[in-house]
């Protein structure tokens, strides 16, 4: 069954966030956003008796939460956010998503050349996010290889917590490097332990190393 999310209009101060300012997220808004998601994934009631499914439908849903959280920040309709299970874009772009778990993107429009019907396009893209829980290196580098092909402003990658967090995030440091934008990763708790205790996550940034820059364990 899709996943249908509701757009939120976003607030600040009772005014609606100008164009500048919300398309410059900080990192305050990102671990903010983080956190819910984490308190919301928590909270999942998913019915599904083999482990695999299991797992596979709280990572769809992690994935789904974390693009409604942007879409609230990014509620300006100049901008999209895609993700696999949200059909919003389809009637307009006539897809639910490009090769990313979530892209966000600035979009404009120009007129066709024979029919003069606006046709909408990328203007510039704001965030690209992959998601990858399996706790193996290989895994995570395939999935950061989309970040480093890909152009925007910034580039989330989420991760599985596991026993060697530091080596395991230092072996996408030359991955990272070779992005354009400014990088983060975030690792959570895995989806296996979400039913069983507080969902832990950790947040750096890529500044020259990596820097830790949240951690909530």
């Amino acid at each position: 069954m899709a996943v249908v999310f509701q757009f939120v209009i976003a607030f600040r101060g009772g005014r609606v966030k100008s164009h500048a300012v919300i398309s410059k997220m900080n990192e305050n808004k990102l671990i903010e956003i983080l956190k819910e998601v984490s308190n919301k994934v928590s909270l999942l009631n998913i019915n599904e008796d083999e482990i695999k499914k299991l797992h596979q439908e709280r990572s769809k849903h992690f994935v789904e939460l974390l693009a409604q959280g942007f879409r609230d920040y990014y509620s300006n309709s100049n901008f999209k956010i895609f993700s696999k299970h949200f059909y919003g874009n389809r009637e307009v772009f006539g897809i639910n998503e490009y090769q990313y778990d979530i892209l966000v993107c600035e979009i404009d429009s120009v007129i066709s050349a024979k029919q003069q019907k606006k046709l909408p396009f990328i203007k510039e893209t704001l965030w690209l996010v992959e998601s990858e829980f399996a706790r193996n290196t290989r895994e995570a580098i395939k999935d950061f290889n989309k970040l480093v092909i890909g152009n925007s402003k910034y580039k989330l990658f989420i991760g599985p917590i596991n026993s060697v967090n530091e080596a395991f995030i230092n072996t996408l440091l030359p991955s990272a490097k070779s992005c354009n934008g400014q990088v983060y990763i975030s690792l959570f708790s895995h989806p296996d332990s979400w039913s069983k205790e507080n969902i832990n996550f950790i947040i750096w940034k890529l500044n020259e190393r990596w820097e830790k820059i949240y951690k909530c364990v």
